[in-house]
């Protein structure tokens, strides 16, 4: 071989691998993957509060907020097609002149993303370890516990986006059939005078403060800001998009209303994992499984792999758009050590745990809800609309091989 054959670049490992295109089905499939988590297990105490037993009309609100929060977003990710969050904010914050300005600018809005993302993984992975002590694996460590969740998303961020769109594609199916069959069979037990009465006239106050840890449990569809590069938007898609959020909320609102008919809102109030006491509570017909909060414990393992796997990766992918991190390697191990210390060290004890995840899920509602707003609110007072340009250019293409 002559010295020009061998200093010759190898084409095909020089050019650039195109972005994977998400297809409708996995694109709603990551969001409900996202959305269905710890909420499952913490919903019906956190909503019947202060709600009542008018719980399950926050929830019902905060479900059609949710909607309107994710076409809020797939509006915005439309104006910029193929982008990531970093992409994104470095083009809207900047200007062609000046791209240092959209540097500069966009810098605290990704950070703060990818600290909530961060923050939201270690306190899921927190949560996860202290049911799983708590119901299975009485004498094992908790940190063991933790540090296994934690590495299976270590391990999840280091393939390619199209691998994170099957995982949830097919993990989805396999959480939400058996959660939505055990929450039907609660039922059996279901008192209706204890959702007595159906229409609430003086407790509306009440629902307002049950409205935002609803909506705490409804996070997850922000992460599309960071798929954006393997999206194509229409209509259609955002369709799908909708039943991402919608189909999280069915499960959601099953779960609250059996609670409270079977529990009454005054004793699911006091109880840490409500939804895991009224699993227990459910005969199976025929004694087919005794013990039906072992098989859902079980599928629960996915639900919070797939949520906390999911921002894992994003913060991390985020961490290498903003700094330009060849090597996933060094960003994987900080997001896992950062991730490990949130999980361990906020929290000393389950009271303060729920405290944090209340806090941090109002920081999720900003992440999710407002600054897509102020964003997208930002692109139209700009004129900044990528399909025109597409467009534009596609109508150009066809004009000059004509």
């Amino acid at each position: 071989m002559t010295q020009q054959a061998k200093g010759r670049p190898n084409g095909r490992r020089n050019r650039k691998k195109p972005y994977y295109i998400f297809t409708y089905s996995q694109s709603m499939s990551v969001i409900a993957s996202t959305i269905i988590g710890v909420g499952v297990l913490t919903l019906p105490r956190s909503s019947t509060a202060d709600a009542h037993q008018y719980g399950w009309v926050a929830v019902l609100i905060a479900l059609l907020i949710s909607i309107a929060a994710v076409l809020l977003i797939g509006k915005l990710c439309a104006r910029f097609p193929g982008k990531t969050l970093v992409e994104l904010c470095r083009e809207l914050l900047g200007s062609k002149k000046h791209p240092w300005v959209g540097n500069v600018l966009s810098f605290p809005i990704i950070l703060l993303y990818t600290a909530f993302w961060l923050i939201v993984t270690g306190l899921v992975a927190r949560t996860f370890g202290e049911v799983v002590v708590t119901a299975v694996l009485v004498n094992t460590p908790l940190e063991v516990i933790v540090g296994t969740m934690l590495f299976l998303c270590f391990y999840f961020s280091f393939y390619d986006s199209e691998v994170v769109a099957r995982v949830n594609e097919v993990l989805l199916v396999i959480v939400v059939v058996p959660v939505l069959f055990i929450s039907v069979s609660a039922y059996q037990n279901a008192k209706f005078e204890y959702i007595m009465p159906l229409f609430p006239t003086m407790h509306l106050m009440g629902i307002a403060m049950a409205i935002l840890p609803a909506l705490d449990t409804f996070l997850g569809m922000e992460i599309m800001l960071m798929f954006n590069s393997n999206i194509k938007y229409d209509k259609k898609l955002l369709r799908y998009q909708v039943y991402g959020v919608l189909l999280p909320g069915i499960v959601y609102l099953l779960i609250v209303i059996a609670g409270t008919m079977s529990f009454g809102y005054e004793e699911l109030s006091r109880q840490s994992w409500p939804t895991l006491e009224l699993i227990k509570s459910v005969n199976v017909p025929g004694l087919i499984l005794e013990r039906l909060e072992a098989v859902f414990l079980g599928v629960w393992v996915a639900a919070v792999f797939t949520s906390a796997g999911n921002w894992f990766y994003c913060a991390n992918w985020s961490i290498k758009k903003l700094f330009g991190i060849k090597k996933p390697l060094w960003s994987s191990l900080f997001c896992y050590v950062a991730s490990y210390f949130i999980a361990m060290k906020v929290a000393q004890n389950i009271q303060e745990l729920f405290y944090y995840l209340e806090m941090i899920g109002y920081i999720g509602i900003v992440v999710a809800g407002v600054l897509p707003l102020c964003l997208l609110l930002l692109s139209m007072v700009r004129k900044m609309d990528g399909r025109k340009a597409e467009s534009g250019e596609k109508e150009a293409s066809v004009h000059e091989a004509s």
